[in-house]
């Protein structure tokens, strides 16, 4: 990999050799099958609990040969058996055979014995109880919460008899779950196959009506082209006759397509209510069966446990080995409540469960465990869930391996052609069919695993949803589940779980899209999202508001005006712990100076780690893709700040929003969390970076007294020092605050580092040539010092970008922004003629004046491409280059008319060592652009004008030109 990141075509080469090296090494560890005894490879590789190594396809029971994974194969409790087995065929200990109402006749010292064998059996740890095979860690263990809020109690070590009794039932219970499953499924298919029916009927009658219409636009076109034309095989007519049947024929094929996708989508809609309607009931005979082989199992325990008090009374068992003993607990790993309870809020929030502790950390291993089970194929969902959740004995951790699995299955990415039901991707046949979705199936699998599940409907904040909108008629439906844990009822989110959107915000990719007009579509990426497992109520309810007010689970349920005047929020804002510092609605009104003001808290050891940014712009459709204002970006008029207190758990990000005109405007906030490490990692404040979506508000303008001005154009994103303290360990000596207000014309910046870092820094002011301002900068280094000095021409408002690199890091790699100040100078000793460097000089400086300057040549410069001052119908992108002497310096000015700064969307470049001047220009608007180019020799004060352009810029026009000359070819 080259210093900068990029992968080249010489690593892949010696990766490739380092592989083929690896495969002819001579130092490879051969392993033997123990089933065949032949050479295992690695890809053929297998290994058992006992970590015998198989090959896969010698991975069988060894007594009836059923296929086997490293999930659902069982091993003997002798540990010198090293095979493998079918949950029917794994070797019980023959305890049962032991009849307690027998032992009082045995000999003392046979009693003696057995006392001995049954004490020793007591110890056994059951492979399906203890805490390791509950994949869960922490708060988690096998009896460890009770009522969430508990201390976790040891692990019980069970006689092994009672564990015996367990692995009966629950082959008995696969086998009842198998018998049903065939049952329902063959309801499944008869509904699958009477939707199958429904659809074609659909497609045959939408095509019968297409080409009835087709026939009679071909009618009323052969009747319309006879009135108009005496020759009916003239090559006008012809032609003419040609022409209307293709674009009748284009209008007909487009009503086609949307008609059939528009019936179709009511169909699917009704299909996936009557699959949802089966789902419910096969779901509730799921659960009462368990329920009825749940009550045979505490009737056989009940036994159990007699025998086992008789014993214990008869001194053939010491009661210690007893005494904590409480068989019920086996119950735990089938079906809960026979009735589910009526939704009400829980009594403990989602942090109270994880006990202050996050997911990764609660559930790293069953999560890792769920993970190898999804590359694995079932072809029933009793298989699916025994895999899922056969060794896991809380509701939630069953509830987790459901919803993990899901999520990370990716149902919508499988490829389905010819589906035969009973293969692994039959079992999923309702998602290709787009009847079964994701919520149908979370209540399907938990119900296989004995958990109560509903369905909800209502309404969400979902794509398309902005901030103020009203919801109207079956706008923005969604569903989604409430679970049963422990009694009570949790909300859960698959599909968002599953399918987060991720921005890509690469802002120096962005930066260099925006001036070179290449910008593409933002990239959409997929990532797993904890926010919507067991969401808290309070927060779920920012996003999804429910038909019935109970399922809300709040104390005091929201009406849907007030669910509309929630601040738009995502799960980003509450997975970092934000909160808004004051109550907020949905749309913000400004004061008649066209401001307002947003506070959001963010925890400190949260806020270390997280960079915030910021969009502004127009919310009418037809503005939406406007993102400047008079040339000025919109996002200037916006000032973010970061408001630290030592003295408080939480620092404040702020918003100060003042807008440029009156109207309605959007503004999103971005957050996203540097990658873990990123504190010691020396170049991870260098590297780019993706933001999501944190919240969203509408905010109306709908006075304004004063004409606002944009903030001067530095990077994007924060003003402050705080951002260097955070992400470059560079602490402010002198200015702790965002703005600086300075009565002199010199301000002096100190500040101290950590660490070596290489600097750059640059004073921006709106209308000056940034390359004008770099003589007012004097940056120096002492020890681990950085003093910047600055001077100012003339009073006004100034921005002060500082940028940084670490020292160790590749001379090839970027400076990152480290931050940036905004300093307002109300006097100086002595004021500077800025001459051409002020952009409303330019217009004037040109006087209705193109082309060459006198200058131009005295400098010896000379151009290219472009040698005419007036440039008329040109495209949005080109360039314009000079030859020009290494000792000349060249600025610009680009306007477009009336007084409108776009400076910005000219790049200047210097190439062939300096000898060729590049003007790259981007014009995202029609219009007439003034384009300035001033010169002077190294050494001199002054610019001197040397070149003007007035550019036309019309798009319709350039592509009416494009047309005919095609045309005419």
């Amino acid at each position: 990999m080259s210093s900068n990141g990029v992968v080249t075509d010489n690593d892949s080469a010696e990766r490739g050799a380092k592989a083929l090296a690896a495969l002819f090494s001579q130092n490879v560890t051969v392993m033997k099958c123990h089933r065949c005894k032949k050479t295992v490879y690695p890809k053929e590789k297998i290994t058992s609990s006992k970590d015998v190594i198989f090959h896969k396809g010698c991975f069988t029971c060894s007594v009836c040969g059923t296929s086997l994974t490293t999930a659902n194969h069982k091993t003997s409790v002798d540990r010198k058996d090293p095979e493998v087995y079918c949950v029917a065929h794994v070797p019980k200990l023959q305890v049962k055979s032991l009849d307690l109402n027998a032992r009082g006749i045995l000999s003392a010292v046979e009693q003696s014995k057995l006392r001995e064998r049954l004490a020793k059996i007591a110890t056994l740890k059951g492979p399906s109880i203890g805490p390791d095979a509950q994949f869960i860690s922490h708060p988690v263990s096998v009896q460890g919460l009770n009522r969430y809020g508990g201390k976790a109690e040891e692990t019980h070590m069970y006689p092994a008899l009672l564990l015996h009794k367990r692995d009966e039932l629950q082959e008995k219970l696969r086998h009842a779950q198998e018998e049903l499953e065939l049952r329902q499924r063959e309801e499944e298919q008869a509904l699958l196959t009477k939707f199958q029916q429904e659809r074609e009927v659909v497609e045959s009658t939408v095509k019968e009506e297409t080409e009835n219409e087709w026939e009679n636009r071909l009618q009323n076109i052969t009747q319309r082209l006879e009135k108009q034309y005496k020759k009916k095989n003239g090559k006008d007519y012809e032609q003419e006759k040609e022409r209307l049947e293709d674009e009748a024929r284009k209008d007909i094929e487009n009503k086609h397509t949307q008609k059939l996708r528009n019936r179709t989508l009511k169909v699917i809609a009704q299909q996936q209510e009557e699959t949802s309607q089966l789902v419910d009931k096969q779901s509730s005979e799921m659960l009462e069966m368990m329920q009825e082989k749940k009550k045979d199992l505490e009737a056989d325990l009940e036994e159990i446990q007699k025998e086992i008090n008789e014993a214990i009374e008869n001194d053939e068992l010491d009661p210690d080995d007893f005494e904590d003993l409480q068989p019920e607990e086996i119950l735990t790993g089938f079906a809960s409540l026979a009735e589910a309870p009526l939704p009400a809020p829980p009594k403990t929030s989602k942090n109270d469960i994880y006990h202050n502790l996050t997911a990764s950390q609660v559930f790293s291993d069953l999560d890792d465990y769920v993970v190898n089970i999804a590359e694995t194929e079932q072809t029933t969902f009793t298989d699916l869930v025994q895999d899922l959740t056969g060794d896991l004995m809380s509701d939630l951790a069953k509830a987790r391996a459901i919803f993990r699995w899901i999520t990370i299955k990716d149902l919508n990415a499988l490829q389905f052609n010819e589906i035969i039901k009973d293969t692994p991707l039959g079992l999923l046949r309702g998602i290709k069919f787009g009847t079964e979705t994701y919520h149908t199936l979370f209540k399907r699998l938990c119900s296989y695993s004995g958990l109560h599940c509903v369905e909800i409907k209502g309404r969400s904040k979902s794509v398309g949803y902005e901030p103020g909108m009203k919801f109207e008629g079956e706008m923005f439906r969604n569903t989604w589940n409430a679970v049963l844990i422990d009694g009570e009822w949790r909300l859960v989110q698959c599909n968002w779980g599953a399918r987060h959107l991720v921005l890509n915000k690469d802002k120096a990719v962005m930066e260099m899209e925006r001036t070179l007009g290449t910008k593409k579509k933002d990239k959409i990426r997929y990532q797993y999202d904890e926010h919507y497992f067991l969401c808290d109520p309070l927060e779920f309810i920012q996003e999804f508001f429910p038909d019935d007010p109970k399922w809300q689970l709040l104390e005091h349920p929201l009406t849907l005006s007030e669910f509309e005047e929630l601040p738009f929020v995502r799960s980003v804002f509450f997975h970092f712990g934000m909160m808004f510092k004051e109550p907020y609605s949905a749309v913000l009104r400004t004061d008649d100076m066209g401001g307002a003001e947003i506070r959001i808290k963010v925890p400190d050891e949260v806020a270390r780690d997280i960079v915030f940014h910021y969009q502004l712009r127009f919310a009418p459709k037809e503005l939406r893709h406007e993102t400047e204002y008079k040339g000025a970006k919109l996002d200037r008029f916006v000032f973010q700040s970061m408001l630290v207190d030592e003295d408080r758990p939480y620092c404040e990000v702020i918003y100060s929003v003042h807008l440029p005109v009156r109207g309605d405007f959007f503004l999103e906030i971005f957050a996203n969390k540097i990658d873990d490490g990123s504190s010691g990692d020396s170049s991870s404040s260098t590297m780019p970076f993706r933001l999501k979506c944190a919240c969203k508000f509408k905010i109306i303008c709908s006075e304004l007294k004063h004409k606002m001005h944009a903030l001067p154009n530095c990077a994007s994103g924060e003003w402050g020092p705080a951002k260097a303290i955070r992400h470059f360990r560079l602490f402010p000596l002198s200015h702790e605050t965002a703005v600086i207000n300075a009565d002199s014309s010199e301000v002096e910046l100190k500040f101290t580092t950590r660490r070596a870092l290489h600097f750059l820094v640059k004073l921006r002011m709106n209308g000056v040539d940034d390359h004008f301002l770099d003589q007012f900068v004097k940056a120096a280094t002492s020890n681990e010092d950085l003093i910047i000095g600055l001077t100012f021409p003339q009073p006004g408002q100034y921005g002060l970008d500082l940028y940084a690199r670490p020292d160790t890091d590749s001379v090839d790699l970027t400076l990152a922004h480290a931050c940036k100040y905004l300093i307002n100078v109300t006097k100086v000793k002595k004021r500077i003629d800025l001459g051409a460097a002020k952009m409303e000089n330019a217009s004037q400086m040109v006087n209705n004046k193109y082309g060459m300057m006198s200058a131009c040549s005295k400098l010896g410069i000379k151009p290219l491409t472009h040698k005419e001052g007036k440039l008329k119908q040109m495209p949005a992108v080109f360039d314009i280059e000079f030859a020009v002497p290494v000792f000349v310096s060249l600025s610009y000015h680009f306007i477009r008319e009336p007084d409108e700064e776009y400076r910005d969307h000219v790049i200047m470049v210097r190439e062939n060592d300096g000898l060729v001047a590049k003007f790259k220009v981007n014009m995202n608007k029609p219009g007439n652009y003034l384009l300035t180019i001033y010169g002077r020799k190294d050494g001199e004060e002054k610019m001197a004008n040397i070149y003007n352009y007035l550019i036309v810029h019309d798009p319709e026009m350039t592509l009416s030109r494009k047309k005919k000359s095609k045309e005419s070819k």
